[in-house]
């Protein structure tokens, strides 16, 4: 058996050229420092927000769109995590097997053992159906539940600096 899963949600057509794509390459769609927040697809728009929501705080984040998870920009991320106390990652996928799962197992090998992880996907559980922007609600992947859970971490770690 075979199933293919379109998404019930529009894409807004911008009106920029078509770019080339080198294999392999993210992107940096907002620069900081203190988080590193990694989204794939649609869910770039939550990080954007999540950034956004975390700067009126006073938290400078790295936004990126790794656009490729195989081959990952390692360079990149490399780049990215070396300033940085935590990495949040964001997708719309099984939280088993995808972008968080990937980017763990990339912390772990390359030694970035001081970073605080929180990954945010769709747990391996049935999903009923239900419109977008439910659907992320009831999974908490908004940018406010992002964000909240994001300065959970923050406040643990402003509270154990002497």
């Amino acid at each position: 058996p075979t199933a293919i899963r379109y998404p019930n949600i529009p894409t807004t057509e911008e009106d920029k050229p078509l770019q080339k794509r080198e294999l392999g390459k993210g992107e940096i769609l907002a620069k900081g420092k203190e988080v590193v927040l990694i989204a794939l697809g649609h869910m770039c728009i939550q990080a954007l927000e999540v950034k956004e929501i975390l700067s009126k705080k006073g938290i400078a984040c790295t936004v990126i769109d790794p656009i490729f998870l195989k081959p990952l920009d390692k360079e990149l991320l490399i780049q990215s995590f070396k300033e940085a106390n935590a990495v949040i990652t964001i997708e719309e996928h099984s939280l088993k097997g995808g972008l968080g799962s990937i980017i763990n197992n990339f912390i772990v090998t390359e030694g970035f053992s001081q970073l605080k992880v929180l990954n945010f996907g769709v747990p391996d559980t049935f999903i009923q159906h239900g419109s977008h922007s439910d659907l992320l609600e009831k999974l908490g992947l908004t940018s406010k539940v992002i964000a909240s859970e994001i300065l959970k971490i923050e406040a643990i770690e402003q509270t154990n600096v002497v």
